[in-house]
């Protein structure tokens, strides 16, 4: 990130806390931390930051942002800017500025220097140096892309569009936090049709509205749980046909959706797991019985982001290929000698070599060797054995295949993944 402006005056300590916070109110409007604020906000997004994180320190405070899944160098500004600072986004976020002992939560619209208006969801943070605060920003242009744009491979997009298709079932995204579920859960509702269909959604939060469906809300304080909003959905007179769940985070949740196939509904649903495997082990720990499961869940899809490499400056590069082997590569792969190409750096992407992420994806179906492992409550090993005798391709696999591509690096995808190992190699 580039510079930004420093502000404030530098006055004011040892000050009594009414004294403090009618400061702290004053500086929150003064026209430097107006600036200041807008100049920040307006940065993150010509960037394509996904997150904006202010951090005090003891005598200075830093502004980081998270740029394609990754942290920048941080610009550091004046102590003295920081009250003001946090103060003036808990303002337009309609928090309590007087409040600073405990963290809060809100949500501010605002249109940025460059013309365009964008979401932003704000939590100021009590840290033990002072008040600061995690900005993240509501991107709807990557919110809102063709299942095509996503990155999966042709066999995965066919198998998830089919299920997608089907009258009942239920379809699980599962992935990391910033692994781009609530991106794919989004593209698959776009693909629907509004106009025939009855669709609901409980998000925590909704991130983008969704033109032709009905969005809810999660607000646990007034008692809008996920297991409320499904009970509500599966009220006869709701007459829903498509649900989406933006987290199966509990029993009861987990219980209503398969209940919600049962009754001939299609469900989609995010589950934050690390993989196809572990979606299933929480989905079994969450007290859904195996049985159930097999009849109810038609695909599990995990997913990564890697980053995608610039096409300005990437460059080839030798691979040894016991390395290769190593690494995850199946002797075929191996074999065929493509070229890789690795991240140099360029002023077109501000010398990180990566410009934007794109998916990588897992996609275990309900096939007859899954299903029979999972009744007989298999191992996670063992599953993962029977996923790949079902032709599942590993997220490492996946990767492996955009770094084939020229689209990322190896070493990004080593970064992003994991090899369990398990004969997958040549599967």
């Amino acid at each position: 990130m580039t510079s930004i402006p420093a502000a404030g005056n530098g006055k004011g300590t040892g000050k009594m806390e009414g004294e403090n916070q009618a400061q702290r109110d004053c500086s929150a409007n003064d026209g430097q931390i107006i600036n200041l604020v807008n100049d920040i906000l307006t940065k993150a997004v010509q960037e394509g930051a996904s997150h904006i994180h202010i951090e005090p320190l003891s005598e200075k405070i830093q502004i980081r942002l998270r740029k394609d899944g990754v942290l920048a160098k941080p610009v550091e500004l004046p102590a003295e800017t920081r009250d003001g600072l946090v103060t003036r986004l808990k303002i337009l976020a309609g928090l309590n500025i007087t409040e600073r002992r405990v963290p809060q939560s809100g949500r501010l619209n605002m249109e940025v220097r460059t013309g365009k208006t964008v979401d932003f969801r704000v939590h100021s943070i009590p840290y033990l140096a002072g008040e600061g605060a995690a900005v993240r920003i509501l991107n709807k242009d990557s919110s809102s892309r063709a299942l095509n744009d996503l990155g999966m491979g042709e066999r995965e997009s066919a198998i998830f569009k089919n299920n997608l298709s089907r009258a009942h079932g239920l379809l699980l995204c599962s992935g990391l936090a910033d692994s781009g579920k609530t991106t794919t859960l989004y593209s698959a509702l776009a693909s629907l049709n509004p106009e025939t269909q009855k669709i609901v959604t409980v998000e925590d939060p909704v991130e983008v509205p969704l033109l032709g469906i009905q969005q809810m809300a999660f607000r646990h304080e007034v008692g809008l749980t996920f297991a409320a909003a499904m009970r509500t959905f599966l009220q006869p007179d709701v007459d829903a046909d498509v649900i989406m769940i933006s987290d199966l985070r509990d029993a009861e949740t987990v219980s209503l959706a398969a209940k919600a196939v049962t009754r001939g509904k299609l469900v989609l649903a995010g589950m934050y797991a690390d993989d196809c495997v572990l979606a299933v082990t929480r989905l079994l720990n969450l007290g859904l019985e195996p049985s159930l499961l097999t009849s109810t869940v038609n695909t599990i899809l995990s997913q990564r982001l890697v980053r995608r490499l610039c096409p300005i400056c990437k460059e080839p590069a030798a691979h040894d290929p016991e390395d290769l082997h190593r690494s995850g590569f199946t002797t075929e792969q191996v074999a065929q000698r493509r070229q890789l190409f690795i991240a140099r750096g360029c002023p077109q992407c501000s010398g990180l070599g990566y410009s934007g992420r794109i998916g990588i994806f897992e996609l275990m179906e309900m096939r007859s060797n899954v299903a029979r492992a999972i009744r007989s409550r298999a191992s996670e090993e063992d599953l993962r054995a029977a996923a790949f005798k079902d032709r599942m391709a590993s997220l490492r696999q996946a990767g492996i295949s955009k770094a084939l591509d020229g689209m990322t690096s190896l070493e990004e995808v080593l970064r992003c993944t994991f090899d369990y190992r398990v004969q997958d190699n040549d599967h």
